[in-house]
């Protein structure tokens, strides 16, 4: 059997040129004989414009007749199914479908079940007749009469197992915040600081002095927690936090919006510090650095997807998923923030190790806080007021904890 090709003088956006598409080759096997399956080019509308082809779905018709008689036999070249039917009265017509993907998987289901049939393209009216909009083009498959019932049961199986198929994306309650470039100026201002305040710390500047974590002062000074954050040896050590604080404070930014990601820098490098002191007790520790914030910025990242993913809501069809690979999911976030850990916070030398682990600890903590907070608001539009409240926060914790510190 053979395909007819369509009119090549009437429906606009036909090309003359026909090219193999839909996955199918060109000479399959339907029924006895051989099948000579062409469709146009994916590139190329095949009914005016994509945008305006309605795409079928759900269960199966027969193919729509006039409704009346008197109906034209042509339009813009194509034929209707009334002259189709009258010139093959021993076969029968399944569509029209202007979906070619459509029509390309009924055509290999179809040739599953050893049915030959033969691609045409006809038109056929919308509703109760032919009137402006009212016409559908298209491409039906034409069979034999006594193959006409199987071909339409073969066809509506196929549609009820793929009725929900491929199921749609999990919903993410959690909103993304638009990308801001505060944490990168934060950092760059905490540079300046370096550069023409306190110096290194080998310059022995009082600024050290004052505010450095000290492990004994925990309790008669903890302001200190805050302000050794803000303190940095030498140039690389507030270059690589510059950078490192930048990136990871920007993805946070996405997540909880920048005032907020700000802030969590903020509590996660304080509570850290205040956690390695702790650990240091009962002898003297000294700490510095705004390193212990930058891995807490990384646990409250891992701490918020963590609780994004327990709180993504599945469609039923994609619980095919299995129980394993949603336990890999859950875990994947705190195990990527410890393989950070262990990979940018063990380096040699003066680094605190201890610091830079309890600060992703706390970071963890406060990141559970906020996607706990975030679960109970589902797809909470980013508010610009609490931004502002927080970065507020943030900031007047720093001015303040150096208000305390300094003499």
């Amino acid at each position: 059997m053979t395909d007819e090709p369509p009119p090549s003088d009437g429906v606009a956006g036909l090309p003359d040129r026909r090219v193999d598409d839909v996955g199918l080759e060109p000479k399959l096997g339907g029924g006895s004989g051989p099948l000579i399956m062409s469709t146009y080019a994916a590139t190329t509308p095949l009914f005016g414009s994509d945008a305006a082809a309605p795409v079928s779905t759900g269960r199966v018709s027969p193919a729509r007749r006039p409704a009346a008689p008197g109906l034209l036999d042509t339009l813009d070249g194509l034929p209707s199914l009334a002259a189709l039917e009258a010139q093959s009265p021993t076969f029968q017509f399944i569509g029209p479908m202007t979906d070619r993907r459509q029509a390309g998987e009924w055509a290999l289901v179809l040739q599953s079940q050893h049915i030959e049939f033969t691609i045409r393209y006809a038109w056929a009216p919308r509703g109760d007749g032919i009137r402006a909009g009212a016409v559908q083009r298209g491409m039906v498959l034409e069979v034999r009469s006594e193959d006409y019932e199987q071909a339409l049961h073969s066809i509506d199986l196929y549609e009820r197992e793929n009725e929900n198929w491929p199921p749609p994306p999990d919903e993410d309650p959690f909103q993304l915040h638009p990308a801001s470039s505060l944490l990168p100026l934060v950092f760059l201002g905490a540079a300046l600081f370096f550069v023409s305040v306190t110096g290194p710390s080998a310059g022995g500047s009082a600024w050290f002095g004052y505010g450095r974590a000290d492990a004994l002062r925990l309790f008669s000074e903890p302001w200190r927690m805050v302000t050794a954050l803000t303190l940095h040896a030498d140039g690389s050590h507030i270059f690589g936090n510059a950078v490192s604080g930048s990136i990871f404070g920007s993805m946070l930014s996405r997540r909880i919006g920048p005032g907020a990601a700000l802030l969590g820098f903020v509590l996660a490098g304080a509570l850290g510090n205040a956690l390695n002191a702790i650990h240091h007790l009962p002898g003297g520790h000294y700490s510095i650095g705004a390193s212990t914030a930058v891995f807490g910025a990384i646990g409250v990242l891992a701490g918020i997807e963590t609780l994004r993913i327990l709180s993504r809501r599945r469609h039923p069809q994609s619980e095919v998923i299995t129980r394993r690979r949603r336990y890999l999911d859950i875990i994947a976030p705190i195990v990527g923030g410890l393989t950070l850990l262990g990979t940018l916070g063990a380096g040699g030398g003066n680094t605190d190790v201890w610091a830079h682990g309890y600060g992703f600890i706390a970071g963890v903590g406060l990141g559970g806080i906020a996607g706990l907070w975030l679960r109970r608001h589902p797809n909470r539009k980013p508010s610009v007021p609490i931004q502002l409240l927080a970065s507020s926060l943030a900031v007047g914790l720093i001015v303040g904890a150096w208000s305390l510190a300094l003499p």
